[in-house]
């Protein structure tokens, strides 16, 4: 009954147009694009073509992306007409329908918050079906129409309706704070396997020194660190080029500047351990950098996000940390140097430099891989609220970063000469190497 409706299709070749000058099919591929069915396995061709159309606009699609997500939500619709007596198409849905398809959303205990957002894209598809079959009073903002919704008060672009349960206070993410990423680290540090060590404290220190996206860590190359090493030579400041992939069309990389002791720590997790599995592992060819120290194969999303459920519950921070919230972190701390950088006094200040500043602007949209400077405000209000003395100022932003990371590096050898996991000797060496760099 609870079977999921949908499968993820890979590398499918999508009907785009006839072309007259060739006089031949045009096709576009999705590397990844859901597949909808009802519970009997026949294809839903009304979900599938909306499926096609929002691919067509551009969604985010690695690994599925924004595209399964309005999949899923737009899947229990399909559920809930194919388990009702009285539905046989999509376009016999009425007024009525909709207030049982609600309740039948409370039965399944999902939250109010996600019931909203399934309803939000259940209306989007179901527009898009009265355009499919030009059914002209399907769906609307009257009594005339089969399946009536109304404005929304507070934002007249948006619909709502009478079966909707209230909406609540958005839920949002706070920072992870500088005590918990310590307490995390410290933890990562007391494991055995040095390897496993190396490279989960790597994925840490990325979390928190790029702001990137769990995926996008984790779909990081070997060349891309390869590259940053390169522009480092000269005394450069290492540039990581990462992909987002949040983006299909524009500009989908950005460089973002990370301390010389992490490009160093990247090239050492390469040459000193990912290297020798691989070579263990020789049907492995690909050139994912972080890599399962089993079998080789590229270590996945939900592999990282269990191992902050684990490494949260034995550090007891609850609730569990989200890899999402070292992005916020990260957003902050910049926008907290900007803020002091530039002797800023208040949010309205800061908005108006970032609008009077295209360079500044452009740096932080470049530094977050946000497109509309209007979703940096949340970070902007938290920043403002954590610093409380706005007098100090700092030469630049990166430096602040490097010293940052340069004593993260420094906690984590005293704690592993404090229990002896490293001689005096081997502590003095590194920490010179450290400071050298």
């Amino acid at each position: 009954m609870n079977k999921k409706l949908y499968i993820l299709l890979s590398n499918t070749n999508l009907y785009s147009h006839f072309s007259q000058k060739n006089n031949s099919i045009i096709f576009i591929n999705a590397p990844y694009i859901p597949f909808i069915y009802y519970p009997k396995f026949t294809p839903c061709f009304e979900a599938n073509s909306y499926m096609i159309y929002l691919f067509k606009k551009n969604l985010s699609t690695f690994n599925g992306g924004t595209l399964l997500t309005y999949c899923i939500r737009i899947s229990l619709l399909v559920r809930f007409i194919s388990n009702h007596k009285n539905i046989s198409n999509f376009s016999d849905l009425t007024d009525d329908h909709i207030h049982e398809f609600i309740s039948f959303l409370k039965l399944r205990k999902i939250t109010d918050s996600h019931i909203i957002n399934i309803f939000k894209q259940s209306v989007d598809f179901l527009f898009f079906i009265a355009d499919l079959y030009n059914l002209k009073y399907f769906i609307g903002f009257s009594s005339e129409f089969q399946i009536k919704l109304r404005r929304n008060s507070l934002n007249p672009n948006y619909y709502t309706h009478l079966s909707l349960p209230p909406t609540s206070p958005k839920n949002i993410i706070n920072p992870i704070s500088l005590v918990d990423i310590r307490k995390i680290r410290l933890l990562v540090s007391e494991i055995e396997d040095q390897a496993l060590k190396f490279r989960n404290l790597c994925i840490l220190d990325l979390l928190e020194f790029t702001g990137a996206r769990r995926s996008e860590i984790l779909n990081l190359r070997v060349e891309n660190i390869n590259d940053a090493n390169l522009n480092s030579i000269n005394g450069n400041l290492p540039l990581l080029e990462i992909l987002i992939l949040k983006r299909r069309v524009g500009s989908n990389i950005r460089k973002i500047p990370i301390p010389q002791n992490l490009l160093n720590n990247l090239m050492r997790y390469i040459r000193q351990y990912r290297t020798k599995i691989m070579r263990k592992n020789l049907k492995q060819t690909h050139d994912f950098l972080f890599i399962s120290h089993k079998n080789g194969d590229p270590l996945k999303s939900d592999t990282l996000t269990t191992y902050l459920n684990s490494w949260s519950k034995k550090t007891n921070i609850s609730p569990a940390i989200h890899a999402h919230q070292f992005r916020h972190r990260f957003i902050t701390e910049k926008f907290k140097d900007l803020i002091l950088q530039h002797k800023i006094n208040n949010i309205d200040e800061f908005s108006k430099m970032l609008l009077s500043h295209e360079k500044i602007k452009q740096q932080v949209l470049q530094w977050t891989g946000h497109t509309n400077s209007s979703s940096l405000d949340v970070y902007i209000h938290i920043a403002m609220s954590e610093l409380t003395n706005l007098t100090d100022s700092i030469d630049q932003v990166q430096k602040n970063n490097s010293i940052n990371y340069l004593k993260s590096n420094i906690n984590d050898l005293i704690n592993d000469f404090n229990n002896s996991k490293i001689s005096e000797n081997d502590f003095l060496e590194k920490i010179k190497y450290l400071v050298n760099e």
